[in-house]
């Protein structure tokens, strides 16, 4: 009888041990949900067919770019573009990661598809958008604010290699996705 409730007490004890191991007493229950989670960059997949530029070149020209044209977006509406970056275009070279970032912008600068970043970000079937980014999400996002090295009026973007979708004009093939224009 001893030895069964010695060995029902053990089990008990480990059970315990167990649970309370397995608790995240890090974060209290109450602690508000978080907006974006900032995580280490991946490594980049090797570009497909189209050459990536230099990333030391990239950071000198996000550095050197003026306080002018990074403040035409706040601090969390480039975090948010960051996050489509991220949900989008997560794996793909960093030219890819800034050309989605870019029809992000190009949307938002014509006012044709909603007049904040948040109104085009989160219209209804356009971008996914991811709960975190990384430092390249950021660089891209940076880059294309203060670069524009595509069109205008570059609003699309899919994963296919196809050059023709709807009525839109087929523009670049970056990676694992096609862009299009529209006149």
């Amino acid at each position: 009888m001893k030895k069964a409730i010695t060995t029902i007490t053990a089990t008990i004890l480990i059970i315990s041990l167990y649970l309370i191991a397995s608790i995240d007493i890090s974060t209290p229950a109450t602690a508000p949900p978080i907006q974006a989670i900032h995580e280490p960059t991946p490594t980049p997949a090797p570009a497909q067919q189209h050459a990536p530029r230099d990333r030391a070149q990239v950071e000198i020209s996000v550095e050197e770019t003026t306080k002018e044209t990074t403040e035409e977006y706040t601090e969390a509406e480039k975090i948010l573009i960051a996050r489509v970056v991220y949900a989008e275009a997560r794996g793909e070279c960093f030219d890819g990661q800034v050309a989605v970032a870019q029809v992000v912008i190009n949307r938002v600068e014509s006012g044709k598809y909603g007049k904040s970043v948040k109104r085009v970000v989160y219209a209804k079937h356009q971008f996914a958008v991811g709960k975190k980014y990384n430092d390249q999400n950021m660089q891209a996002v940076e880059y294309a604010i203060a670069n524009r090295d595509y069109p205008d009026n570059m609003y699309f973007f899919r994963r296919s290699k196809s050059k023709t979708w709807y009525d839109f004009d087929y523009y670049i093939r970056i990676g694992n996705h096609s862009f299009y224009t529209r006149g």
